[in-house]
């Protein structure tokens, strides 16, 4: 939906009650419906809360938290908006979620200090698809131990991280400006465009980022982009691709023509597979297929992007590679 969108948990992401969920819409006094539904023939709402996003036009941050018991694997959650008129169609977005039980026994905080010790913490689990810089938390872990002597600092800030993943590895130069900011401890939304001829900056994505791991100063990773006017719905983010990828979704006031491509960390600067080019006409429906060779990364990105001269707008994705041969 143009007008309600969900940040977090992203596409078969995990979510533990109390699970924090994140978005940008707006609605009538600014009020945003956020529920989570069991997937079953006949669903039942597992729990459902009322968050604040923009009351004018201006998509704006809400969020809320969800509590639930994790009986099935997964779950539905949907965020709509309240559009203030009786028996109007609401504007609204969906996706499935990983449902997981919260760590259970005592904490270190409420552990009785004469019986058994403490549980130890919960295993890392990072929850999304690490696309950029680091392929896996062993390589970023290792750049964190070295971090305080001087090594690449720009990992510790999202705005560098998203800026370098923009220009070195997408190959975007003629993007050059860091548009808008949104950063958390842990999480982070990045926009990147260029100035128009009046000196307007001019959003082409906004890249979604994440601290690669619970320490302190861990380094920030690209994990996908949160999109409007074009959209990658196929593959589905964190799914398996073939070495024959279809790739689709929709672009609104997108005119022209959809480029494709398939990169992996490894390999950059060269794609692995490209595509191009499939027509845009706004508001339908596009799609193409890459032929995906030489993938070796446990991640690997798809990116779509529209632009005759330069990029206008451009959309990625996380996905698992085909499996090598036997």
């Amino acid at each position: 939906s143009d007008d309600v969108q969900i940040a977090w948990p992203e596409p078969l992401g995990t979510a533990s009650p109390p699970a924090r969920i994140a978005g940008h819409g707006h609605g009538y006094e600014g009020t945003i419906v956020v529920g989570l539904w069991s997937r079953a023939p006949t669903p039942e709402i597992l729990d459902e809360g009322v968050a604040t996003g923009g009351a004018g036009e201006a998509l704006e941050p809400f969020g809320t938290e969800l509590s639930f018991a994790p009986d099935t694997d997964i779950g539905v959650l949907v965020a709509r908006d309240d559009p203030g008129a009786e028996r109007s169609v609401p504007s609204f977005a969906a996706h499935p979620v990983r449902l997981v039980a919260s760590p259970s026994g005592p904490t270190p905080e409420t552990a009785d200090p004469g019986g058994p010790p403490a549980p130890e913490a919960a295993e890392y689990e990072f929850g999304s698809r690490p696309l950029w810089p680091f392929r896996t938390k062993p390589e970023a872990d290792a750049w964190l131990a070295v971090s305080g002597d001087g090594h690449s600092p720009w990992h510790a800030s999202a705005e560098a991280t998203a800026f370098h993943f923009t220009n070195d590895y997408l190959g975007f130069t003629e993007i050059d400006q860091v548009t808008l900011t949104e950063i958390g401890d842990a999480e982070a939304w990045i926009g990147v465009g260029y100035r128009t001829e009046g000196g307007e900056p001019a959003t082409v994505a906004v890249i979604h980022l994440l601290r690669f791991g619970a320490e302190t100063g861990a380094p920030w990773e690209v994990v996908g982009t949160r999109d409007s006017t074009l959209t990658i719905d196929t593959p589905v983010y964190g799914e398996d691709v073939g070495t024959t990828a279809v790739v689709g979704g929709r672009s609104t006031g997108v005119d022209g023509s959809i480029h494709v491509q398939v990169r992996q960390p490894s390999s950059s600067p060269e794609p692995i597979g490209d595509s191009c080019c499939v027509a845009a006409d706004g508001g339908a429906r596009w799609e193409t297929t890459v032929a995906v060779a030489g993938a070796t990364d446990p991640g690997i990105t798809v990116v779509a992007w529209s632009g005759e001269r330069e990029v206008e707008v451009f959309a990625v994705t996380g996905v698992r590679p085909p499996p090598g041969p036997e």
